[in-house]
């Protein structure tokens, strides 16, 4: 509805704009955090950062690996 408003009022362009700068921030920082954790989990691994771990590995030692939702 809100945008409705805009539209009418032609102002909708310039808040559109803004949101895809949002968005497109958002996942950069997605991005970067990804990338962060990807450097510390080698670091504390170690040797072990290539190892591949299952969910019943990862669920005996209590670790919840159930994938959030989509917000």
């Amino acid at each position: 509805m809100l945008l409705k408003v805009l539209e009418r009022a032609g102002q909708d362009g310039p808040v559109l704009a803004s949101m895809g700068r949002s968005r497109d921030l958002c996942d950069k920082l997605r991005e970067s955090s990804v990338d962060t954790m990807d450097l510390v989990l080698g670091i504390l691994l170690g040797e072990r950062s290539d190892a591949v771990f299952s969910s019943a590995d990862l669920r005996g030692i209590g670790v919840d690996d159930t994938e959030p939702r989509e917000s």
